[in-house]
C-alpha cells in the first residue's frame, strides 16, 4: 500500500512539474506586428496611462506600410499612418487636421514590445515628450 501511494504521489509530482514547465503558445500573429496592443504611457501631461491601440497593414501584401488606431487614445477613428523597415516604425503622417503625432517606435524581432518616443501636438493640449511602449494583451 505505501509503495502504491509514493508511486503515486511520484508521478502526480512529475505531472504537476512538466505541466508548469510547458512553454505557453502566444495568441498574437508571429512574426507580424498587426493586431491589438496594450499602450503604456510613461511619461507625458496625462501620464502614467494605458489603453489599446491597433496595428493593421495598411495593404495586406505590404507589411512596409501601417496605420495605428487610437494612438494617444484619441479614438479608433484617429488614424495614423507610419512606415516600417527592419525593426523601427516611423509615424509619417494622420488623417486629423486637429490632431498631430510624430516619433518612432522600435519592435523586438520576436513582436512582442514596441518602445516608443512620441510628440502630440492637437485639441488635448501638447505633450512633446511621450515615452511609450506596447505590449500584446
Amino acid at each position: 500500500m505505501n509503495k502504491r501511494v509514493y508511486i503515486l504521489s511520484l508521478l502526480l509530482v512529475s505531472l504537476l512539474l512538466m505541466a508548469a514547465s510547458c512553454k505557453k503558445e502566444n495568441s498574437y500573429p508571429k512574426n507580424s506586428i498587426e493586431g491589438t496592443w496594450r499602450c503604456f504611457e510613461n511619461i507625458g501631461v496625462n501620464s502614467p496611462r494605458d489603453y489599446n491601440v491597433q496595428i493593421n497593414y495598411y495593404n495586406p501584401d505590404d507589411s512596409a506600410e501601417i496605420t495605428l488606431l487610437n494612438l494617444y487614445n484619441l479614438g479608433y477613428e484617429f488614424e495614423v499612418w507610419a512606415t516600417v523597415e527592419d525593426t523601427t516604425i516611423t509615424i509619417n503622417y494622420t488623417n486629423s487636421l486637429n490632431n498631430d503625432i510624430t516619433g518612432i517606435g522600435h519592435f523586438t524581432r520576436d513582436y512582442s514590445v514596441i518602445y516608443w518616443e512620441l510628440s502630440y501636438f492637437g485639441n488635448a493640449g501638447s505633450d512633446p515628450n511621450i515615452e511609450a511602449f506596447f505590449r500584446r494583451p
